[in-house]
């Protein structure tokens, strides 16, 4: 019967279905894909095959998955996350039943690395902000605009790169009064909104000005020419360029943490990841709150289009 080795593979398997490539379809991000597929590909690697998909997943057990992060070397995060997607796997090849209950919760049974790192980044002042955003203000095309938004909604909400790649014009709430507010599904298959004032209100109009209201991609990609194709959604990868490139432009690092106290979820802000103390973020909720209250005067609708 094939088994698994830590030093190398014994018999590399074909089974109709492999339980790594089940748990990557199941993940709902491409970025989740990506990161989880590389773990399961150097995972792969280190039994000798070439990748995950010739891995017989079906003979993983807690005895290989304690050897295999014996080996795995890199920071605790990066061997949790290694771990997470070993988890997966073998919780993958429990449902398709090629793995026992008995082997799957010995798996799951596993600790991962336990370890305290300060939060990586840094707070951005606001002259900084302020220096970026007039790189962008000087840029006369519409990416200018465009970036300018973007780097607004990053700074006042908090908005995660994967949630401003995915914004459609659908999750445009605007008031009667001119007011505007983003409810769209963020992170965790969550319902989020975020509220638009001061600064990145009036940039959030500006792009709006110039992009119009037609149905697309909020924050579209726009080709060296200055054409807006308001269909195409931008990558994770290109809002990362054009942050680091504004950062640049303006002789600032782009290393920044994001906000503690942006989203809300319609009951509370959330804190930033690892911040236990919550007291700053509902004291920041009840603002966001209270604009909320104060701009719902007329009733708020989405974009026609």
């Amino acid at each position: 019967m094939p088994i698994m080795n830590t030093d190398t593979v014994v018999s590399v398997a074909q089974p109709d279905v492999n339980a790594a490539s089940a748990y990557i379809a199941s993940l709902p991000s491409e970025a989740s894909k990506r990161t989880m597929s590389s773990r399961l590909n150097i995972i792969a690697r280190l039994l000798g095959a070439a990748d995950a998909s010739a891995i017989d997943w079906a003979t993983l057990n807690a005895a290989h998955v304690a050897a295999l992060m014996a080996k795995m070397e890199g920071s605790a995060a990066t061997k949790n996350q290694t771990l997470a997607a070993l988890k997966g796997v073998a919780r993958s090849a429990w449902r398709i039943g090629q793995m026992s209950t008995d082997d799957y919760e010995r798996v799951r049974d596993i600790k991962g690395a336990r370890s305290s790192r300060e939060l990586a980044g840094r707070d951005v002042e606001h002259d900084e902000l302020a220096a970026i955003l007039r790189t962008c203000r000087n840029d006369a095309s519409p990416a200018g605009a465009r970036d300018a938004a973007m780097i607004a909604l990053a700074a006042s909400c908090g908005l995660r790169r994967c949630e401003i790649a995915r914004l459609k014009m659908s999750d445009v709430r605007i008031s009667a009064e001119g007011d505007i507010e983003l409810r769209f599904i963020g992170k965790g298959d969550k319902e989020r909104v975020a509220y638009i004032f001061n600064g990145a209100l009036k940039a959030v109009r500006k792009w709006l000005e110039i992009r119009t209201m037609s149905a697309g991609a909020l924050f579209c990609a726009i080709d060296k020419v200055g054409r807006m194709h308001l269909s195409h959604h931008m990558s994770t990868v290109a809002i990362h360029k054009r942050f680091t490139q504004r950062c640049a432009d303006a002789d600032h690092a782009p290393r920044c943490r994001r906000s503690a106290g942006g989203m809300t979820d319609g009951k509370l802000v959330q804190p930033r990841k690892g911040q236990r103390d919550t007291r700053g973020a509902e004291e920041m909720a009840a603002g966001f709150h209270e604009k909320g209250r104060q701009s719902d005067h007329g009733t708020m609708r989405q974009s026609d289009n």
